[in-house]
C-alpha cells in the first residue's frame, strides 16, 4: 500500500526527496483523508500537515489534528504499527498530533497482563500430578490436551514449554507459554501473572 501525504498546498518534494514522489498519494483536505483511508485501509505511512486552509464556505477547514483524532477515535482501525511524521510548520499543532498518536500507539502496545485464577490453577495441578519429565511430555505433545472454558493448550515439543490460548469474555484470543518450573511456581504462589500476546 502507498504512503499518504496530507497537505493543502505542499508537494512531496517540498518535504521529502523528489525520488519518493511515486510512493505517496496526496490528499488535500480532512474529508479526502477520511475518504481515502475508508476506501483503501490504513496506509503504511502518513505524513501530516496541520493547517489545511479554508473549506468551500471560506471557513477554516478541519485540520491535521482532526484527521489524527478521527484515526484514533472513529476509524476503528488497528493503529498499533502506524508509522507517521508531522511536517506541519505549526509547532503547537505538530506536538498535538504527535502526542495524540504516540500516546495512543503506546497504549495499544502495552502488554496485556493476565492474573492466574482457579481455572488455570486446576490445569497446572493436573500437569504436576502427571509427574512427567520434559522428555515424557515431548512424547505426548498436543496443542489441545488441556481445555477449559477460557483456556486451551498443551505441550509444545519445539519450545519445550506448555503453550496456551486464553479466550477472554468477549471471545478475544491471547497466547502465552510456560515452562514446567513456571507451572510449579504458579501452584506455590511465586508466579501470579503473565504477559499475554495477541496472535
Amino acid at each position: 500500500m502507498k504512503k499518504l501525504f496530507l497537505d493543502d498546498i505542499r508537494t512531496i518534494e517540498m518535504v521529502y526527496d523528489k525520488s519518493l514522489e511515486s510512493e505517496f498519494d496526496i490528499v488535500r483536505t480532512y474529508e479526502q483523508f477520511v475518504d481515502y483511508i475508508t476506501k483503501n485501509g490504513l496506509p503504511e505511512f502518513i505524513s501530516f500537515d496541520n493547517d489545511l486552509g479554508l473549506n468551500e464556505h471560506g471557513e477554516i477547514a478541519l485540520d491535521g489534528y482532526a484527521a489524527a483524532k478521527w484515526l484514533v477515535y472513529e476509524s476503528g482501525l488497528n493503529l498499533k504499527n502506524l508509522a507517521f511524521k508531522v511536517h506541519s510548520a505549526n509547532p503547537v499543532a505538530a506536538e498535538q498530533i504527535k502526542g495524540l498518536l504516540n500516546n495512543y500507539i503506546k497504549f495499544l502496545n502495552q502488554p496485556e497482563i493476565h492474573i492466574f485464577g482457579n481455572e488455570f490453577k486446576s490445569i497446572c495441578r493436573t500437569i504436576l500430578n502427571e509427574g512427567r519429565s520434559i522428555e515424557e511430555w515431548k512424547s505426548i505433545e498436543s496443542d489441545d490436551q488441556f481445555q477449559t472454558e477460557h483456556y486451551c493448550g498443551g505441550f509444545d515439543g519445539t519450545e519445550d514449554e506448555f503453550t496456551f490460548s486464553y479466550y477472554g469474555n468477549k471471545g478475544e484470543e491471547y497466547w502465552f507459554q510456560l515452562s514446567l518450573s513456571d507451572i510449579a511456581e504458579i501452584m506455590n504462589g511465586k508466579l501470579t501473572e503473565i504477559e499475554l500476546t495477541k496472535p
